[in-house]
Formats: C-alpha cells, structure tokens, sequence
C-alpha cells in the first residue's frame, strides 16, 4: 500500500496505527505536502462566516494536548484535520446545494378538466304551442247556408242553431277564409237581408 492510501487508511482508522506507523508516513515528503494541504483546506474552510470558528477549535485542541508525545501529536492532528474537512464539506452542501421543496406528484391519469359555458338553450313545448292551421279559401256558392255554417263552425269550434228551418236552405254567394275572425265573418254576412246570425257563448243562431 502506498503512503497516500496508508495516510487515508490512517484518517479513517488511526486506531490501527501504531506511533511508529506514524512517525514513518510522515516522514515521507509526498504525504507530508498532502497532510499540509489538507490543514490549508481546513484552514479556507474556516473563513467562511456560516461554518464553525475552526481556529478557535485548533487553538483549544492544541493547548489541551501540549504534553502529549510527538507521535500522538501528529496522529490527533490528522484526525482532527479529517474531522474538519468532514464538518466543512457537509456545511458546504447545505450552503450551496439547499433543499428544494418538492411538490408531490400529481396522481396518474387524475385531469383537472372545467366545465365551458354553454349556451342557454331554450325548450320549447311543442305540446302547448300548436302549429299553424294551414289557410283555407272557399267560395260558397249554390250550397246550402245549412252546409256552409256547418263547415265554418268546425273551424271556429262553435255549434249552429237554426231558429226557423226555412232559413236552412237558403243559398248565397261568399267567400271565406279560416283565417278571418269570427266576429268580421258575422257582420259579413248579417249583410244578407234573408237571416241574421249571433254567437251567443259557443253557439251560432241563425234567425
């Protein structure tokens, strides 16, 4: 094993190192620069204002540990050093890299469909708007004024009374059209000197 690997198996595991152990990786140039590297990071990741006062902390290691032999000495240090650079890095991801709030996910094939607008329509009853009757234009001429009222009065929905049976067989000329009024229908034919006819409710009489 090189002595870059023993110095990482060493941060890791101090405790599988003996004073000797120690004394000897660290004599070698490659993994003294290494080592010095790592207390220089140790040292930029203190400036920063959101991490710990690591000086402070070294200060305090330091003083506490004066009276320990050089070998012991050196091993802490690394490991201190290797407990600084695990602090700084996890205090960087969470300066650098925050949590971002994830929004749950919207479950599968669960649209978000909106009702458009539509048109009032409007509902006709066909029940109570009876259609048009179609026009209707009759001459009557030598027919019976018996058969024409009859005929009128189906139109109309009225009834005919005839007070003197004579009158039923009178002829006369006219035309008609079902869609003139009742009442201008009358007065027509009450021009005819021969009879005279009124409504009386829902019934002609002919006199």
């Amino acid at each position: 094993m090189d002595n870059i690997n023993r110095l990482l198996d060493f941060i890791n595991h101090p405790e599988s190192f003996s004073e000797a152990d120690v004394e000897e990786l660290l004599r070698d140039s490659e993994t003294r620069k290494l080592y010095d590297s790592m207390v220089e990071a140790g040292a930029a990741f203190a400036h920063h204002d959101a991490r710990p006062d690591v000086n402070e902390a070294w200060k305090r290691f330091s003083k506490a540990h004066t009276d320990a032999r050089p070998s012991q000495r050196w091993r802490k240090t690394v490991a201190a050093v290797a407990a600084l650079l695990i602090i700084s890095g996890i205090v960087l991801a969470a300066i650098f890299w925050p949590s971002r709030s994830v929004s749950p996910l919207a479950p599968r094939n669960a649209y978000h469909t909106e009702r458009q607008p539509i048109g009032k329509v409007v509902r006709r009853d066909t029940a109570t708007a009876p259609a048009p009757k179609p026009t209707v234009v009759r001459t009557f001429e030598n027919i019976q004024l018996e058969q024409m009222l009859a005929e009128m009065a189906v139109s109309y929905g009225v009834q005919v009374k005839f007070q003197n049976n004579a009158t039923r067989l009178l002829r006369i000329y006219y035309t008609w059209s079902n869609t003139m009024p009742l009442q201008k229908v009358l007065d027509e034919l009450n021009r005819f000197k021969q009879f005279r006819i009124t409504l009386d409710g829902e019934t002609l009489i002919v006199e």
